[in-house]
C-alpha cells in the first residue's frame, strides 16, 4: 500500500502557498522567496576578488627602499582608467609617505593627469621636506572601492593618509537603480528594497529620504572611517580628513525634477507659491521669499530642491550668508534618497559625520567649507573654485591642497600660500570647454554653459576648432558617424568618449540642444561644415521635424530610474523640445498628447516667447494642430515649450504603487506626471530644419 501522507502534506503546503501568493501583497512575498534563494549566490557575488597583495591596479611588493607598488600585468589599462596612470611607485626610502584616498574630486577631474591634487600636494610638500605622495584616488569610486583601499592601505606603510572622499556616498547603490535585488542585501540579512519600501509606505517620500540616509548613506561611510581608524592602529599613520564642499551658489537644480507627487490642492498651492517667490525675486523683493520658500517646503516635506534654491538666492541678495547656506544646502540635499537621478554631492549628514568622527579621534580636519569660502559671503564657497558641482578648478585645487599641506606639516591654517594653478592658458581653456559640456549634460542653464565656453575661448583661442567640430557633430543628421568632424575628433583621447557617445545618439536631448545653442552663439562667425554631398544624399534636408525623437536607442530616459519610455513623460510642468532652422519660416505644429485623469485646465504651448495656443484637457490621446508664424522663429536653435497645468495622478495611489514596486525590486516612479507627448511634428512651409 502506498503512503500518500507526504503527498497530502505537500498538497496542503502548496494550497497554503497559493492562497498566500493570491493576496494583495503576493508579489512581495514571492520576491521574499526569490531573495532567500539568491542569498548564497549574492554572497559569492559580493565577495572581494582581489588578493591581499593588491590595491587598485597595483601589486604591493617589497623593495630595498620599502614597500613599492607595481602595475598589475594581469589587468588591462582600460580596466583601471579611473585610477592614476602611474605604472610603478618605488619605495619611499627616507621620505615620509603621504597616501591620498578619494573619488573624482581627489583625482582632479576634469583636469588631465598632468594636474592633480596629489601632484599639487607633492609640489607644496617638496618645499617643506622630503615627502612622497601616492595617489590612490579613483574617479567614480563607490563605498566598495574606498573600503577596498582603506583595508589595504596600512600595507603601504604610510606616514600620512589623506582622505578626500564623501561626494559619492549619497548616490544609490546599483541594486536600487535597476530591477533586481542582487546587490542590495545587507549584512543583517535584510534587503534595502524592503526596508525602503516599508519606509515609503509608512512615511511617504519624506520617510523614504530619511530611511535612505540611515540605511544607505551613513553605514558605509562609518565603515570606511572605521577602516581608516584600523589602518592608523596597524601602521601608526596620521589620518587627515578633507571635508568636501559643493558649489552651492553656482549650481541650479535641473529643470526635470521639481517636486514629488503631492495631493491636488497641495500641488496647486506649491506652484502658486513658487510663482509668487519667483516674481518677488524678479521684482527685487527678496525679503518676501523666505516665508514663501518655507511654506513650499512644508507642502513638499523637504523633497524638492526648488524652495531651498529660491531661499538661497534671496538670502544672497539680502547679504545673509548663513541663511543662504541653509537654503542652498536644503536644495542640494532634497533629492538625495528619492531614488531619482542626481549628481555626486557631499550632503550635510556626510559632512557632519566626517567632522565629528575626526574630532572624536583627534584627527586633523581640513574643512573645504571654510577653505574655499567666498570673500563677500564667507558662509558660501567661492564659485571660482569649482568647475561644476563638486569638482574643483585649478585654483580650487591649489587652495585645498595648501590647507592639507598645513595640516600635514602641523602649521597654522593659512601658512602655505596656494599656487597660481595651471600656468599655461591652453590646458585651462580646454578644461573649461570640457566642463561646459559636462554642465550642459547635467541640465544647467544656458548662461552657465555659455560662460564656461566664452572663458575657454578667451584663455585659449586654439580650442575654437575643437568647439566648432563639436558644434558640427551636434548639428549633423543623426546618427552623426559619417560627419568629417567625427573623424578629426577621434584622434583626441580626452574628447573621444564624449564625441563617440554623441555621434551614436539618434537625436539630441534638451541638454545637448542647449550646448548646441551656446556653441552657435559663440561661433556665429564660423560657417558650419556641411556633410559631403554623398552624406547629404543619405540624410536629405527635411521640412518635417520630429520634436520627440528619442535621444537614446531605448527611448526617452526619465529623471527617475524607471525604464526609458517610448514617448515623452512630463515629470515637471515645463516640457521643452529643441529644433533648428536655417532661416525663419512659418509652419504647423502637430501634437499628440494626453493629461492625467481629472485634469480640467489647458496646457499652454509656446515657440520661444510666442504663444502658439493651448492643448485642451484630455485624459485620452488627443491631437492638436497649431500655427507657427514666421516671426516666432529665429535662425539656429529654437524651442517649443509646453506648460502643463499643475495637476497629476492621484499621489496616494502613487505612493502605494511605488512602495509595492520598490518592495519587488523595481524602480519607483516618485515624480508627478503632468502630461505625455506621443508625437510632436513641426511641418515647415519652406527652408531647412532639423
Amino acid at each position: 500500500m502506498v503512503d500518500m501522507t507526504g503527498d497530502r502534506r505537500l498538497r496542503a503546503a502548496l494550497e497554503q502557498l497559493a492562497q498566500l501568493l493570491a493576496d494583495s501583497r503576493g508579489t512581495v512575498v514571492l520576491t521574499d522567496l526569490q531573495h532567500a534563494a539568491r542569498r548564497r549566490d549574492d554572497a559569492r557575488h559580493l565577495a572581494p576578488t582581489a588578493s591581499d597583495d593588491t590595491i587598485g591596479p597595483w601589486r604591493i611588493a617589497p623593495s630595498p627602499d620599502g614597500v613599492a607598488l607595481l602595475r598589475r600585468p594581469d589587468q588591462p589599462d582600460l580596466a583601471h582608467a579611473d585610477w592614476s596612470p602611474v605604472t610603478d611607485i618605488p619605495g619611499a626610502g627616507a621620505a615620509r609617505r603621504v597616501v591620498l584616498l578619494g573619488e573624482s574630486a581627489a583625482r582632479g577631474w576634469p583636469h588631465g593627469p598632468g594636474f592633480t591634487p596629489a601632484g599639487v600636494l607633492a609640489g607644496q610638500l617638496a618645499r617643506a621636506g622630503d615627502y612622497q605622495c601616492v595617489d590612490l584616488s579613483k574617479t567614480g569610486a563607490d563605498g566598495h572601492d574606498l573600503c577596498h583601499v582603506a583595508e589595504r592601505v596600512a600595507a603601504l606603510q604610510p606616514d600620512v593618509i589623506v582622505s578626500f572622499a564623501g561626494n559619492n556616498w549619497a548616490l544609490p547603490p546599483p541594486g536600487l537603480t535597476a530591477a533586481g535585488p542582487a546587490t542590495t542585501e545587507r549584512p543583517d540579512g535584510l534587503d534595502l528594497h524592503h526596508e525602503l519600501a516599508d519606509a515609503l509606505a509608512a512615511g511617504g517620500y519624506p520617510g523614504l529620504r530619511r530611511a535612505f540616509q540611515s540605511a544607505v548613506v551613513l553605514p558605509p561611510a562609518r565603515r570606511y572611517l572605521d577602516l581608516l581608524a584600523a589602518a592608523r592602529q596597524n601602521c601608526g599613520a596620521e589620518i587627515i580628513i578633507v571635508v568636501p564642499e559643493f558649489n552651492l551658489r553656482g549650481w541650479t537644480p535641473p529643470a526635470d525634477i521639481e517636486t514629488t507627487a503631492l495631493p491636488a490642492s497641495a500641488l496647486r498651492q506649491w506652484y502658486a507659491l513658487r510663482a509668487e517667490a519667483q516674481h518677488a525675486l524678479t521684482d527685487n523683493r527678496p525679503q518676501e521669499v523666505p516665508a514663501l520658500a518655507r511654506r513650499m517646503a512644508q507642502l513638499d516635506g523637504g523633497c524638492s530642491p526648488i524652495p531651498g534654491h529660491l531661499l538661497g538666492l534671496a538670502a544672497t541678495r539680502l547679504g545673509d550668508g548663513a541663511l543662504a547656506r541653509q537654503g542652498f544646502e536644503q536644495s542640494r540635499d532634497a533629492v538625495c534618497g528619492l531614488l531619482v537621478r542626481y549628481t555626486p554631492r557631499a550632503v550635510r549628514a556626510v559632512q557632519d559625520l566626517l567632522v565629528s568622527y575626526a574630532d572624536a579621534h583627534g584627527w586633523p580636519c581640513v574643512d573645504l567649507r571654510k577653505v574655499l569660502a567666498a570673500a563677500d559671503l564667507p558662509d558660501l564657497p567661492d564659485e571660482s573654485n569649482f568647475h561644476d558641482y563638486c569638482h574643483l578648478s585649478d585654483t580650487g585645487i591649489e587652495r585645498a591642497m595648501a590647507a592639507v599641506t598645513d595640516a600635514i606639516c602641523r602649521r597654522p591654517p593659512g601658512s602655505t600660500r596656494p599656487g597660481a594653478g595651471l600656468p599655461d592658458p591652453e590646458p585651462r581653456g580646454f578644461v573649461l570647454a570640457r566642463a561646459a559640456a559636462h554642465l550642459a549634460y547635467q541640465g544647467q542653464p544656458a548662461d552657465a554653459v555659455r560662460a564656461r565656453l566664452a572663458a575657454a575661448l578667451r584663455l585659449a583661442p586654439s580650442v575654437r576648432p575643437l568647439l566648432a567640430d563639436t558644434r558640427d557633430v551636434l548639428a549633423a543628421p543623426k546618427p552623426a558617424w559619417t560627419h568629417p568632424a567625427v573623424t578629426r575628433l577621434a584622434g583626441d583621447a580626452q574628447v573621444w568618449p564624449f564625441i563617440a557617445a554623441l555621434a551614436a545618439q539618434p537625436a539630441l536631448s534638451p541638454e545637448l540642444w542647449t550646448l548646441r545653442s551656446c556653441l552657435d552663439d559663440l561661433l556665429a562667425d564660423d560657417e558650419p561644415e556641411r556633410a559631403p554631398a554623398s552624406d547629404a544624399g543619405r540624410h536629405p534636408a527635411r521640412q518635417e521635424i520630429d520634436l520627440v525623437a528619442a535621444p537614446h536607442p531605448d527611448g526617452h530616459p526619465l529623471p527617475n530610474w524607471a525604464a526609458p519610455r517610448a514617448h515623452h513623460h512630463a515629470t515637471a510642468r515645463r516640457s521643452v523640445f529643441g529644433f533648428a532652422v536655417d532661416a525663419p519660416v512659418d509652419g504647423i505644429l502637430s501634437i499628440a498628447y494626453r493629461m492625467p485623469t481629472g485634469s480640467g485646465s489647458t496646457a499652454e504651448v509656446y515657440c520661444g516667447p510666442t504663444r502658439l495656443g493651448d492643448l485642451p484637457p484630455s485624459p485620452v490621446w488627443a491631437s492638436t494642430r497649431l500655427a507657427v508664424p514666421t516671426d516666432a522663429l529665429r535662425p539656429g536653435v529654437n524651442w517649443i515649450t509646453v506648460i502643463w497645468p499643475p495637476e497629476c495622478r492621484d499621489p496616494t495611489g502613487q505612493v502605494e504603487r511605488d512602495a509595492e514596486a520598490l518592495g519587488c525590486g523595481r524602480p519607483a516612479y516618485v515624480l508627478p506626471l503632468f502630461g505625455e507627448v506621443h508625437e510632436a511634428r513641426l511641418l515647415l512651409s519652406a527652408g531647412r530644419g532639423q
